[in-house]
């Protein structure tokens, strides 16, 4: 398992920064955790766009899913036609997407005619090519959910969360903790 720290700025990205994401690859399976303002730029000096299967959100700030904006633009070129990664969002996310883009845009397929787009049920978990992802609900101030992903090896990721039980059950056993912390 690799995983490239494509942005790590909380709230808004620094100068040449970018807010929270993070490339998870393992074999053919490239998972994009979280898309934060500038992640889609880094994204691109990382591994190319047509590369990107799956996409897994954490949660509704936008420095966690922002650059989902500009991707699905990306995504409308020719070269793209046939590029539709998979794209996890938390419960409620569908509608959480369209209201966001609401203000330039109502046509209900404004995401869902580029990425396939599928709400993950948390205590169900998915399984995207070699990886497993597990979520917990954390404490925070919206709905928002770390994750284990396993593979050859086990990450956890806090995204946005206080000290609970819950982050402290899905980091046992992770070869590496990512957590996020705000200065």
């Amino acid at each position: 398992m690799q995983l490239t720290v494509l942005g790590c700025n909380a709230a808004y990205p620094g100068p040449g920064g970018a807010c929270s994401g993070y490339l998870v690859q393992e074999g053919k399976t490239n998972l994009l955790v979280d898309c934060g303002t500038g992640v889609l730029s880094n994204l691109q000096k990382a591994i190319a766009l047509e590369q990107v299967n799956n996409i897994v959100i954490s949660h509704f700030h936008a420095d966690h899913f922002f650059d989902l904006i500009p991707y699905r633009y990306a995504l409308m070129h020719q070269v793209y036609r046939d590029v539709h990664p998979v794209l996890y969002l938390p419960p409620g996310g569908k509608k959480a997407l369209l209201k966001t883009v609401s203000a330039f845009d109502r046509s209900p397929d404004f995401f869902s005619k580029y990425f396939h787009i599928e709400e993950y049920a948390p205590k169900a978990g998915v399984r995207v090519g070699k990886l497993d992802i597990e979520f917990a609900a954390v404490k925070h101030y919206i709905p928002a959910y770390a994750m284990a992903i396993s593979g050859k090896k086990r990450l956890a990721y806090s995204a946005d969360s206080g000290l609970c039980g819950e982050l402290a059950d899905i980091a046992k056993g992770a070869d590496l903790f990512l957590g996020e912390a705000a200065r």
